[in-house]
């Protein structure tokens, strides 16, 4: 499994990949050359797979492939959905980064229990031989009977228990993964715009990649100052 793009650095990689349409591909091209030079400017490795998807399976659950990639060379691991930038980029990931747990998630609907709605878009991952088995189960879960829906769903119904619910840390979703508000995400009363919704300041700024004004709405969010 080769990546497209492989920026060497140290401790700490962040990992991106993409597949689609020319539109899609423009926005995450344009996404990876944002968090590309924001890693360069502070050292850290950085990933961008093109190929190696598991055609069987939505392009979303390939994530769980290129980050374990990833981890054969790196003590931590940050996914980046492409349809997420580095907004603030004077924030270093060390500041994420806990080595008492194997992972660090942000979490959706702040208000509702915690081990409910995590947002597995952006997530930061330890290299340790829990993950190796976290990360078995998720994929194997792909076909269990009645599932529905990515590997998000798998991943929440795993850490909402033993022996993966303490070694998960769950933050606020604005920490490293807020949102940017479009007419789908109006519709939702369940969001909590104090703790989800993206501001000046923020480290990342997470669009949703139904909307189809994403790159100009990247473009726009970087303007703000």
């Amino acid at each position: 499994m080769k990546p497209f793009i492989d920026i060497i650095g140290k401790n700490i990689c962040m990992v991106m990949a993409y597949t689609g349409n020319a539109q899609f591909i423009k926005m995450s091209n344009f996404a990876s050359k944002v968090n590309g030079d924001y890693c360069q400017k502070h050292g850290y490795g950085f990933r961008v797979y093109r190929e190696g998807f598991d055609n069987e399976r939505h392009p979303s659950w390939s994530k769980i492939l290129f980050v374990r990639d990833t981890l054969k060379d790196y003590p931590w691991v940050m996914w980046v959905d492409s349809d997420a930038i580095v907004t603030n980029p004077d924030i270093q990931l060390t500041r994420f980064i806990d080595d008492r747990y194997m992972m660090v998630v942000g979490k959706q609907n702040w208000n509702v229990p915690v081990w409910n709605k995590i947002n597995f878009g952006i997530f930061l991952v330890k290299n340790e031989p829990d993950v190796g088995d976290f990360f078995d189960k998720v994929w194997d879960d792909f076909s269990r009977p009645g599932r529905e829906g990515w590997e998000q769903d798998g991943v929440r119904l795993l850490i909402s228990s033993e022996p993966y619910k303490s070694r998960v840390k769950v933050v606020c979703r604005r920490d490293f993964n807020s949102l940017i508000p479009h007419e789908f995400l109006r519709l939702d009363k369940g969001i909590n715009w104090e703790t989800e919704v993206w501001q000046k300041g923020d480290f990342i700024a997470h669009y949703g990649c139904k909307r189809p004004d994403v790159l100009s709405a990247m473009k726009e969010t970087l303007s703000c100052k």
